[in-house]
């Protein structure tokens, strides 16, 4: 079994369906035989990412 490690940009891309993804990393991460590996950071800088995008966007205020 291979294993892959996947960064942020990979992993938001692959859950979004962008078309920046290649095709042969979206062949990668669809085979149900090859193992990711997600780190911590990944989900974290994830996290932040969104919030920081959600900040921006005006939904929230930015002073609480």
């Amino acid at each position: 079994m291979k294993t892959y490690i996947v960064d942020t940009h990979t992993l938001a891309w692959y859950l979004d369906d962008d078309p920046r993804l290649g095709a042969q990393a979206e062949a990668v991460l669809d085979d149900p035989h090859v193992r990711i590996i997600v780190p911590a950071i990944v989900l974290v800088d994830g996290i932040l990412t969104r919030d920081e995008a959600i900040v921006a966007s005006g939904l929230v205020p930015t002073i609480w």
